[in-house]
């Protein structure tokens, strides 16, 4: 479902749908940012730190519903502070608060921040403003099940320092011929001993090999 545009489709955005009952006055949605909950780690006496991402907080949207008396559009005089009277029994207290009844509300903001449902956290009180209409602000806090997302975020250096490149045959056949050099050179050094032998040859006398036998 495409987001429908304030210019071609102003009433989306002036009148909610609330649990399939559409709001005929106008209203205005807030509070829909998304936040991202983290934990800073820092050490004493170090500059920088790594970062937990604990997962996002949950989003609180409000709503002022705005009333009035007057024509509607279909040319009807009607009394929006009497419809409020019925329409705010959409937002009455949970019968069981252990066990909330979360509402679906259809509206633009709402559809772009993913929002699905909400639960009441607070009806406002009616405000009459110096235009003659009528507003009440409803409060909201987002219903999203628990879900595991936490985890450590790590530079790309420690990313970078933490990964092993791979060898190819070239560096694999010259690492075995390292090691073959190796063995020679310690039974070498095992048939000289210690260094002591050679320091005991006469001049002039001649050092035999132990390979040439």
């Amino acid at each position: 479902m495409s987001l429908p545009t304030p210019w071609r489709e102003p009433l989306t955005y002036d009148q909610p749908i609330v649990a399939g009952r559409k709001w005929f006055g106008y209203a205005r949605v807030e509070g829909c940012e998304r936040e991202t909950d983290v934990q800073e780690n820092k050490g004493k006496g170090s500059d920088g730190a790594t970062v937990n991402v604990l997962g996002g907080k949950l989003a609180k949207p409000k709503i002022t519903f705005g009333m009035w008396e007057g024509w509607d559009e279909a040319g009807h005089w009607v009394n929006y502070i009497a419809v409020w009277e019925e329409y705010r029994k959409l937002f009455s207290p949970a019968k069981d608060p252990k066990n909330p009844s979360a509402i679906v509300i259809e509206h633009p903001q709402l559809q772009l921040a993913d929002i699905k449902s909400v639960i009441v956290t607070k009806v406002g009180d009616l405000k009459m403003l110096r235009n003659g209409c009528v507003e009440c602000t409803v409060e909201f806090i987002e219903y999203r099940k628990p879900k595991p997302s936490a985890g450590t975020v790590k530079s790309a250096i420690d990313k970078m320092r933490g990964a092993v490149k791979p060898k190819n045959a070239v560096e694999l056949a010259v690492e075995q011929e390292a090691k073959g050099l190796e063995i020679d050179t310690n039974a070498f050094k095992n048939a000289l001993g210690d260094g002591s032998k050679a320091s005991t040859l006469g001049r002039g006398e001649r050092f035999v090999s132990p390979f040439s036998q």
